[in-house]
């Protein structure tokens, strides 16, 4: 009973909780990157480009989410990964929010 405790710490959940979500992201940009290149800014020109710096962008996130899910530098992670959170959030609704300004 005392090594279940030891190791279903909050740090622990936290930190795969937050692996999976951001391995999820990672994967999805990697099967789907035409999925996510509106996120890409504008002034890349070119889809294959823009592909391909969603698909690297996803391998990252997996890396990222499998270093989180392991416990590989967790607390840097930790940190970079609630920072991605926050400005994918952002992003996603300003441009729903365009989106709906437009239509």
């Amino acid at each position: 009973m005392e090594k279940i405790r030891t190791i279903l710490t909050t740090k622990n959940i936290i930190g795969w909780t937050l692996g999976f979500v951001i391995i999820w992201f990672g994967i999805n940009e990697i099967l789907s990157p035409q999925d996510w290149v509106i996120f890409v800014p504008s002034f890349i020109n070119s889809p294959l480009l823009a592909s391909v710096l969603v698909v690297a962008h996803g391998a990252l996130l997996t890396i990222s989410g499998l270093s989180l899910f392991l416990n590989i530098y967790r607390k840097i992670k930790r940190k970079s990964c609630f920072k991605y959170i926050g400005t994918t959030t952002a992003s996603v609704s300003a441009k729903a929010n365009m989106h709906m300004k437009i239509n």
